[in-house]
């Protein structure tokens, strides 16, 4: 997103600005995601081998004592307890960061009070894609617009019901243009003015 391409749009400078920080808000959440992700990832990793040296260490120097078999059996049901905790944590974070991600294409102005009105259940993540989420959101964006920025221009008063005034100066120029209720008003108007 660069300043240029708002400019054409015909943003103002200070408009441009808040999208500028807002945009810059999203990608620095975003990338301290992945940060964290990576990181817990490589602990993980580094966990894991760790404990399969003990493991092959203790089996090798310990083979033949019973006491030791099963102590290496518990240790290694207790790592493979430990894998999948860690690989179902992985995976949250991964499935939050991508429920994120679309929060912020749909333009959720509070993706926290969106996600509460998301069921969680209806939305799937498999192969680092969620599935079920655009459909719910689309049907908040329709019942509860006031929550997305679809970029609306906010709505004040409108004393026109947005019609055109036109001032006639006078009933020959009323005619013409075929609005004499419009010029009748005007005449009315100004009188009470008066």
């Amino acid at each position: 997103m660069k300043r240029e391409d708002l400019k054409k749009l015909g943003l103002t400078d200070e408009q441009i600005e808040a999208v500028i920080t807002s945009h810059g808000q999203t990608v620095q959440s975003l990338n301290s995601q992945i940060a964290t992700l990576q990181q817990s990832e490589t602990e993980i990793k580094s966990q894991l081998s760790d404990r399969d040296k003990d493991l092959k260490k203790l089996q090798k120097d310990n083979g033949d004592n019973e006491a030791f078999k099963t102590q290496i059996t518990d240790l290694q049901q207790q790592y493979k307890d430990l894998e999948k905790s860690s690989a179902e944590k992985l995976t949250s974070i991964q499935r939050n960061a991508a429920l994120d991600q679309v929060l912020s294409g749909s333009k959720a102005k509070n993706p926290k009070a969106v996600t509460a009105l998301l069921d969680q259940e209806k939305i799937v993540f498999k192969d680092g894609e969620l599935s079920g989420v655009k459909e719910q959101i689309e049907a908040l964006q329709k019942s509860d617009a006031y929550l997305f920025d679809m970029g609306r221009k906010q709505g004040g008063y409108d004393p026109t019901g947005g019609k055109e005034v036109t001032n006639y100066a006078s009933f020959e120029e009323a005619m013409e243009k075929g609005d004499v209720d419009s010029f009748l008003k005007q005449q009315i108007e100004s009188e009470e003015n008066e």
